[in-house]
């Protein structure tokens, strides 16, 4: 998992006042017609999982198109951790494109049903207040966590046990 994002657009870097973006990267809007989300139980997976909503300013040439694209990947991964769903994962953009293809077999397990997270949380901290820019690119010094309690597993999950120990 790599938050460190060039952004890309048509607009150019205006002059921005200072702001401090330092802590967890949070994504403001979520889809969440599906009703109210249920974590995971040892009955069913997580319900009703909200949907990241693309920031419209995520591609944007800025310090704050910058933090709407870190937020976004970080919602994007709990939703593929969540789920197995990775569309919202391919909706990002990073300087090297990530090959998520070893996470492959466990998102068909978690999409399966065969086993899941009681309610996984992937957090992005940004450790400075601004990114450093150097030419078109930014990079924002961060750490990221995967925060689970539980996990589920049926009796199908043998492989899946494999896959997590390495």
């Amino acid at each position: 998992m790599s938050p460190a994002v060039s952004t890309s657009s048509s607009s150019s870097a205006s002059s921005e006042p200072a702001k401090s973006y330092k802590g967890e990267a949070k994504l403001e809007k979520y889809e969440t017609s599906a009703g109210t989300y249920e974590p995971g139980t040892s009955e069913h997976p997580p319900r009703n999982v909200p949907k990241p909503i693309k920031p419209a300013n995520m591609n944007e040439n800025s310090v704050a198109g910058l933090y709407s694209t870190i937020a976004f990947y970080a919602a994007s991964f709990q939703y593929f951790v969540t789920t197995g769903d990775r569309q919202y994962l391919d909706q990002v953009k990073t300087d090297e494109e990530e090959d998520l293809s070893d996470y492959d077999e466990m998102a068909q397990y978690i999409a399966g049903g065969v086993a899941w997270f009681e309610n996984p949380k992937i957090v992005i901290t940004l450790t400075t207040d601004q990114p450093t820019k150097s030419g078109s690119s930014y990079t924002w010094p961060s750490t990221v966590v995967l925060i689970t309690v539980k996990m589920f597993i049926t009796h199908k999950a043998r492989r899946f046990l494999c896959l997590l120990q390495g």
